[in-house]
């Protein structure tokens, strides 16, 4: 029988209002593809200390911000330290006003010396810990645990980056001493995450977050699902839910690019921090990126699949030469495609056992289905017995 005598009958007249149903609804999943693709980067690069440490260890691998958490300190400990007074009250009368000009030399050699140590394993240990700290006490605030609040209500209600430890380690090392280490009060180079007046608000916008992932992925699972039973023509509204998925992760990748040039643009204040802030941007985004081109990849395996699964000639051609009508065939191949999947680990699902779990049922639905249908296309050859069989067989005969 050939393609074209498999192909579909005229769909009956409710077929084009139920045509019209399924674009509604792929467009409705589109919309919460899009937002999903949000929620996941929120989730995973703000809500998550084990990302939130990893990726401030990556930020200061990057010059700028090097630079920047550099002039940071330096100015911290000028303004704390006084040094040009320091400097005016042990130099004699005559000399009085060479302090400002020392003091500059001295800030100058400070700043480089602190850029230096910043790059150091040690130092950036210390970064690290002062970002993990800081991420789980705004953790533990927004989940409202009450020992936790009061401990940071002893805190001037604040979540704080605590930088300070940092500031001191450089202090010591730079050979400043410890006496200009215990000259700085503990306050000194806080960067404010958190304060007491946002709590509350934050707070909320926590809870109302927690679930609207989970909520998000229900909902367009429900939406997919929902399209192709309603679509006269499931096979299209599966590519269709394939085109959906890449549509809303290009959409995800373009709104990256946007939203960064405004983002940058309108934090830097002058052009000499633009390029911190870029690298900032870049590095926070990073799993946007991720749960975007995930979503493309998703998106075009499932057009694969839809078009592998159709009645043109070039697909009934794959079919047969894929053997996939051969269940050894079919499930050996899927078997060792889905382990190289897991040893390479692309996307987050790929790497968790869930999610994997769910990946594994879908790919053995699929590929049943086109079992079959190759099956029922090109029917399998019996298994040749052994030469010996057979001439046994033969003898008996």
């Amino acid at each position: 029988m050939t393609p074209q005598a498999n192909s579909p009958a005229p769909v009956a007249g409710g077929g084009r209002g139920r045509r019209i149903a399924a674009g509604i609804l792929l467009v409705v999943a589109a919309v919460l593809v899009f937002a999903s693709i949000n929620a996941l980067w929120i989730n995973r690069q703000l809500l998550d200390t084990d990302n939130w440490t990893e990726e401030s260890s990556e930020l200061l691998e990057r010059d700028s911000i090097r630079t920047a958490v550099a002039d940071f300190l330096t100015e911290e400990a000028y303004a704390t330290l006084d040094v040009e007074g320091r400097l005016s009250a042990v130099l004699p009368p005559r000399a009085q006003p060479l302090a400002a000009p020392a003091a500059g030399a001295l800030r100058n050699a400070f700043n480089r010396g602190v850029e230096d140590l910043l790059r150091q394993p040690k130092v950036q240990t210390i970064w690290e810990d002062a970002n993990r700290t800081a991420h789980r006490d705004l953790l533990r605030i927004l989940e409202e645990d009450d020992d936790d609040s009061a401990a940071l209500k002893g805190r001037r209600g604040e979540v704080v980056l605590d930088l300070g430890i940092v500031l001191s380690a450089a202090a010591e090392a730079l050979g400043v001493g410890q006496r200009i280490a215990a000259k700085l009060p503990p306050d000194t180079a806080e960067i404010t995450i958190l304060r007491s007046d946002q709590i509350e608000f934050a707070q909320d916008a926590f809870q109302a977050f927690k679930g609207l992932t989970i909520l998000l992925l229900v909902l367009t699972l429900a939406c997919f699902a929902a399209a192709i039973a309603v679509s006269p023509r499931r096979r299209e509204a599966l590519r269709g839910v394939g085109f959906t998925l890449i549509v809303a992760g290009v959409a995800g990748l373009i709104e990256r690019e946007i939203a960064g040039d405004q983002v940058v643009g309108a934090l830097s204040s002058t052009a000499t921090v633009e390029p911190a802030i870029a690298d900032v941007w870049e590095i926070s985004t990073s799993h946007l990126i991720e749960a975007a081109e995930a979503t493309v990849a998703y998106g075009l395996v499932i057009v694969l699949a839809a078009w592998l699964a159709g009645r043109t000639r070039a697909a009934v051609g794959a079919r047969r030469t894929l053997h996939l009508g051969d269940p050894r065939i079919a499930y050996g191949g899927l078997g060792v495609l889905f382990l190289l999947v897991v040893a390479w680990g692309p996307t987050p699902a790929t790497r968790q056992p869930l999610a994997l779990l769910i990946l594994a049922v879908l790919l053995m639905t699929g590929m049943e289905i086109l079992r079959r249908k190759a099956a029922a296309e090109a029917p399998l050859a019996p298994i040749p017995r052994m030469r010996g069989s057979t001439s046994s067989s033969a003898s008996r005969s």
